[in-house]
């Protein structure tokens, strides 16, 4: 099970350093004194407008329950009454950590290009992704 908390730690620390360096990215390529689109309707258009602040605080929440979730499945296996049962399944925890930060690095990552890109129409994935590697 060691083994499985240390390459879950490792994941997320990967995933949650990508969801911090992509709302820094966020944040310095969306400009201060404009209007930003925060939501869109179901033809891709944008039907509410916020601050860069208030665009940008979705990335801050989902960095917060990111971080919140890899320290609960990392202590869950020492808080669990059934360890010997999550013992037996640690291959299948330790791919559903990954799996699940994965999921919350493109939950906050994804959105924050659109976000991006909806102001500076020029912006591309190749582009953007550059400055992150």
């Amino acid at each position: 099970m060691n083994k499985t908390i240390r390459n879950g730690t490792i994941a997320s620390a990967l995933a949650i350093g990508v969801m911090i360096a992509a709302a820094i990215w966020g944040w310095m390529s969306l400009p201060a004194d404009q209007q930003i689109p925060v939501h869109w309707n179901a033809a891709g258009e944008p039907d509410r407008w916020g601050t860069r602040s208030e665009a940008m605080i979705s990335h801050y929440i989902v960095i917060g329950g990111s971080i919140f979730t890899a320290v609960l499945l990392a202590f869950m296996p020492k808080i669990d009454p059934r360890k010997a049962n999550l013992e037996k399944s640690s291959k299948v925890y330790g791919i559903s950590w990954i799996a699940t930060m994965v999921l919350l690095a493109g939950i906050s990552d994804g959105p924050g290009w659109l976000k991006v890109s909806s102001v500076n129409p020029d912006t591309t994935i190749e582009a953007s992704a550059i400055p992150l590697v």
